[in-house]
């Protein structure tokens, strides 16, 4: 099993649909014994520029450890997923449970 950071950013038009993006994507993640260490909602932010016409976005922190094959369907689905943004995903060595800077 890896450790995984991911930071996602979402337009500001699927306010209502992120807890169920969120839901879904544990699900991925436990459905084959991987673990969420940390999970953060940063919220509605502004971008450091315009992407796709949209100023603002929410952000969401997660923190996972997941086996390699679990990671690359997380991969996909990021790409396919229409109310991402951008997404941002970076190997870490060692489970990261503190609370960000950014809260």
């Amino acid at each position: 099993m890896r450790h995984y950071e991911i930071v996602i950013i979402f337009y500001t038009e699927v306010t209502s649909k992120i807890t169920n993006i969120i839901k879904y994507y544990k699900k991925i993640i436990e459905q084959d014994k991987g673990k969420i260490h940390r999970l953060e909602y940063w919220g509605l932010r502004k971008l450091a520029y315009p992407i796709k016409k949209n100023n603002h976005a929410y952000y969401i922190l997660i923190n996972i450890e997941v086996c390699k094959k679990v990671m690359n369907d997380l991969k996909k689905d990021f790409k396919l997923n229409n109310s991402i943004i951008r997404n941002l995903i970076i190997k870490k060595k060692k489970p990261c449970i503190k609370n960000s800077f950014i809260l």
